[in-house]
């Protein structure tokens, strides 16, 4: 079932504008040599938006009556707190790549928050028998 949130703001031929100017923006962008993070930060800045739609669907016109129990909810969840963050700290890269010790840390973070991740997806697949 399409939200009624996304049909209204987007339809396919949009979509497939917006995947080949990403697509295009990567390709002049990254280099194996030298690190951008351009991509990855649109990319996190689309999930999280999406992410943010399908919450407002649910708390807009709530599809069930525990969302808890959904599997959707966990992946969006999952996706909602990795992405939203790891675009934020991707942002600032360029800041934290001068001094090794707070790029240690604000590494460390990431990983943390990808384990997190990881077990809200698995809540989820365990909740989808």
């Amino acid at each position: 079932m399409v939200s009624p949130t996304v049909n209204k703001v987007f339809n396919w031929k949009v979509l497939l504008l917006i995947y080949v100017f990403l697509f295009s923006t990567f390709l002049i962008f990254e280099n194996i040599h030298i690190y951008y993070p351009y991509s990855r930060i649109i990319e996190g800045i689309i999930i999280f938006l999406a992410c943010l739609s399908y919450f407002n669907d649910e708390l807009r016109a709530p599809k069930v009556t525990r969302i808890v129990k959904e599997p959707a909810f966990w992946f969006v969840s999952a996706f909602l707190i990795y992405y939203g963050s790891s675009w934020l700290i991707l942002l600032g890269s360029s800041f934290y790549n001068q001094d090794s010790n707070l790029f240690i840390y604000i590494w460390g973070g990431n990983n943390i928050l990808n384990i997190i991740k990881n077990m809200l997806i698995v809540i989820g697949l365990i909740s989808s028998k």
